[in-house]
């Protein structure tokens, strides 16, 4: 069975904010793949961050964080973990936050 790689391109995924949590604006990934090679950057109500340590497997599974926004004086970064998977033009992504937001959802599609 061929690998299911994704498309190069811009991707898009929008997680909607949680009602009754700390977040209370949606965020936006933005994925960019370019010969199988994955890149990308999270915004966020503290702006925009590089995401790091992403991981994209031969099955279109991929994994991440983010940088971390800017921390109010003695906070923590805000760091959110992620995973996803691509399938041939939407991809699904699941955001893990321990800073108050829980655990959040989307899908998104190629937007080239």
């Amino acid at each position: 069975m061929p690998a299911a790689q994704p498309a190069d391109g811009n991707w898009e995924v929008r997680l909607p904010h949680t009602a009754g949590k700390k977040c209370n604006e949606d965020a936006l990934f933005r994925f960019n793949v370019t010969q199988g090679q994955l890149s990308g950057s999270f915004v966020g109500p503290r702006g925009t961050q590089p995401l790091r340590e992403l991981v994209l497997n031969p099955d279109g599974s991929f994994s991440g964080e983010t940088a971390g926004g800017a921390a109010a004086a003695g906070d923590p970064k805000h760091v959110i973990s992620f995973a996803g998977k691509f399938s041939g033009s939407t991809v699904s992504l699941r955001a893990v936050d321990t800073m108050g937001c829980g655990t959040r959802t989307g899908r998104g599609v190629l937007a080239r």
